[in-house]
This record gives structure tokens, C-alpha cells and sequence, in this order.
């Protein structure tokens, strides 16, 4: 399926408007149903995808992250993209330290995590990320120690 939507107004944590050229009343006849694509109310045709562009940051992603000159392996798997739940999991093989990530919120192609390490706090802390798709394979990351906000780790990392 393809996504054929124009988003007037959308803000992180209210509504979206969706209207389609034809139609004069925004943010209703919208058709989520993945059976047809036909609004019987008001013919309008909008497809929506569930696996479509929002979700091209759920799959697994490496690379290296620089920490102040200390450069480190990681490797991210985003499982969901629904905010306030644990999304995803983070692993740094050359620190032998592990975490869960918990999407905090995203707008476009940024995406917000809190990460919490779960094994090997003696190696690392908990953090947030701030994750930016470049492409279908390609994110920036940059890491933030949650007691320390000039403690930073950036890097980019690709789809595996």
C-alpha cells in the first residue's frame, strides 16, 4: 500500500489535521481500515500504511560512537515506535554493557529515547538519545549521560 495523506497541521502531543484536497472538512474521513481504501461515508480514497515510512526506524542498527575522543562499538534494535514504552535495546560489546530504550517522542524523521543501562552499570550510564534518520539505512545518533548533559557520545549507525 501506498500513504496518500496531506498532514496540514500535526504537533508533538496534539491532534493531526488530516484533509484531502477534495474534502472541506479536516481531520474526519479518514479511512484506517486495511481491508479497502474507500471511505463509504464520503468515497474519500486515503491509504494508510501501518508499515510505511513512520515505522523505517524499527530494525537493527551498528556503528561507532565517539565519546570525547574514546570511540566504542553499539548496536541499536528499535522493535516499536510507541511513545512511553520500552522500544527498542542498545549493546556496546567493547564496554560489555547493555540497555533498554524507551521512546520518548519523535517529530519527522528525530526520534527521542531514554535509555537505561541494565548490565554493566559499572562500564556505563543511563542516557538519552536523540536519533536522526538520514535514510532508510542510515541514522546519526548522539548520546546524553542523564546526570551530565556535557557528556555526549555521537556517531553515526547503519541498518543491519
Amino acid at each position: 500500500m501506498t500513504r496518500t495523506l496531506l498532514i496540514l497541521s500535526c504537533l508533538v502531543g496534539s491532534a493531526c489535521d488530516l484533509l484531502d484536497s477534495n474534502d472541506t472538512d479536516p481531520g474526519t474521513d479518514i479511512d484506517t481500515d486495511t481491508d479497502t481504501d474507500t471511505d463509504t461515508e464520503s468515497g474519500t480514497d486515503i491509504d494508510i500504511d501501518t508499515d510505511s515510512a513512520a515505522q523505517t526506524l524499527v530494525g537493527e542498527w551498528s556503528g561507532s560512537l565517539d565519546q570525547a575522543g574514546v570511540v566504542y562499538s553499539m548496536e541499536m534494535t528499535v522493535d516499536s515506535l510507541t511513545v512511553g514504552a520500552v522500544s527498542g535495546t542498545t549493546n556496546y560489546p567493547d564496554l560489555s554493557c547493555t540497555g533498554e530504550l524507551t521512546l520518548t517522542g519523535q517529530e519527522g524523521t528525530a526520534y527521542s529515547f531514554d535509555e537505561v543501562i541494565t548490565s554493566g552499570t559499572e562500564s556505563c550510564v543511563d542516557g538519552s538519545y536523540a536519533i536522526e534518520q538520514v535514510d532508510a539505512g542510515t541514522v546519526n545518533a548522539t548520546w546524553t549521560d542523564a546526570a551530565n548533559a556535557q557528556n555526549t557520545a555521537s556517531g553515526p549507525l547503519t541498518r543491519q
